[in-house]
């Protein structure tokens, strides 16, 4: 039974680091399998979510992303956990879910309905982690907290609980793939003791001269020839770092993953065009009865008789287009951020070789 909703009053996530370096260590481990876990925390209905503690689902659901928070072992581990905590003393609730993914991978169906059923069900204030686990190995830590705006859970529920959006329901919630989702700002917070151990190693770092080091210390004196030329190689490889293209793999991934998502829209445009097709040779059909009509002079109704003898089709949902849409926006944005150089260090390469 779902409860009345309410809308969401949080501004900002704070999260210790605790639990970011869990989620990293989780999305690391299994890279490049998706996972997730829940997040507890504490909703106090202010505008800061307190996120602490974050615990790895026990079963990976390997088919989509997002898929794991449905299966029932996994949400049974949820309310069994939340039970534990309490017995311990620990006042905490559930707040949400993190999932690794890569770029924008993780905007389906299984995400969204799961966030839907978050927050119209359990919190208002429910909100989802996605880490990005493949701008890991570039030194990117990439953590995102998102919930879903409060016009598409109002048009959700107000649509029938229902994701079957028509072009009316979303020109009239003026919803689109920009403003659907909602991101918040995170502020990741360390504990007293970790602070202080931070503190104590900026003032060490600060008194560090270059002249306290013994030199000869530094010196690996190696009578290995073999081993010498190793390090050797490898010296001369850093010397050309910036034409590593060990990013590349990534890249191509994104690339794949983009292409099938202009497929998917590319489908579903067609499906929407045919049935616009459809509704103008209906409408046609109509405005021709509605003229016959009059010039018979028969007693009818001409804006409600002909539904009866006319069926005009199905307006399909314009949902997966919505997010679709978000997908493509999402791995453009990435292309274009962190992918560019990368296809340009492969032309370079690629040139220096023909030549």
């Amino acid at each position: 039974m779902s409860k009345e909703y309410t809308a969401p009053n949080t501004e900002t996530v704070q999260v210790e680091s605790s639990v970011v370096l869990k989620i990293v260590k989780h999305a690391s481990k299994h890279f490049p399998t998706p996972v997730s876990g829940p997040l507890l925390g504490l909703d106090t209905n202010q505008k800061v979510l307190n996120v602490s503690h974050a615990f790895p689902f026990p079963t990976i659901g390997e088919s989509n992303e997002g898929y794991s928070y449905r299966i029932k072992s996994n949400q049974k581990y949820v309310h069994d956990l939340t039970e534990q905590m309490k017995i311990a003393g620990h006042a905490t609730q559930f707040v949400g879910w993190y999932q690794s993914t890569t770029s924008a991978n993780f905007l389906n169906h299984f995400t969204i309905d799961n966030l839907l059923g978050a927050q119209i069900n359990n919190n208002a204030n429910s909100i989802l982690f996605v880490h990005d686990a493949s701008k890991l190995k570039k030194g990117i830590l990439s953590l995102r907290a998102f919930r879903l705006s409060e016009n598409f859970v109002k048009a959700y529920l107000n649509n029938g609980q229902s994701n079957k959006f028509t072009r009316k329901i979303l020109v009239d919630n003026e919803l689109n793939y920009k403003n659907f989702l909602v991101e918040l700002p995170i502020q990741i917070h360390n504990s007293q003791l970790i602070s202080l151990f931070l503190n104590d190693l900026k003032l060490k770092i600060n008194e560090y001269h270059l002249d306290d080091l013994n030199v000869n210390n530094l010196i690996d004196l190696n009578s290995d020839e073999d081993l010498a030329q190793k390090e050797n190689k490898n010296t001369l490889l850093e010397n050309f770092g910036p034409l590593n293209l060990s990013g590349l793999e990534d890249s191509t991934l994104i690339i794949n993953k983009l292409v099938d998502s202009i497929d998917d829209y590319n489908y579903d445009l067609n499906n929407f065009n045919y049935y616009q097709r459809q509704l103008s040779r209906e409408m046609a059909k109509v405005q021709q009865w509605k003229q016959k009509a009059k010039q018979d002079g028969k007693p009818v109704d001409l804006e409600n008789d002909w539904k009866s003898l006319f069926k005009l089709p199905t307006e399909p949902s314009r949902y997966d287009n919505l997010l679709i849409s978000a997908s493509i926006d999402g791995f453009c944005d990435d292309l274009d951020l962190g992918c560019v150089s990368e296809l340009a260090k492969t032309f370079t390469v690629k040139g220096g070789f023909d030549n």
